[in-house]
């Protein structure tokens, strides 16, 4: 993976938000048990899937898929995780 790309992710989970008044509409669709456990399900799947794109599209570029990029990418996310649990935590308290 080019080190742009890492940057782009590495910035991507460091800039994540979430509208927490989202909350409340899915609660009245679907009561929640674990609020900050589905909100830390939804960062890490939207921001593996913005991952996977960029790759993907990267990639394309240069006419070839690396297999290491999926790993890397999973590896970026879970050093960066505590991070983002503790964003989702510090959004709900406020």
């Amino acid at each position: 993976m080019k080190e742009e790309t890492r940057g782009i992710i590495e910035k991507a989970i460091g800039e994540f938000r979430f509208d927490a008044s989202n909350i409340k509409k899915i609660q009245e669709i679907t009561p929640l048990q674990n609020v900050e456990e589905f909100l830390l399900g939804f960062a890490l799947g939207y921001i593996l899937r913005y991952s996977e794109l960029l790759v993907l599209i990267e990639s394309l570029e240069k006419n070839q898929f690396a297999r290491n990029d999926a790993k890397d990418i999973r590896a970026i996310i879970y050093r960066r995780l505590p991070e983002i649990r503790m964003h989702i935590v510090k959004t709900l308290n406020k």
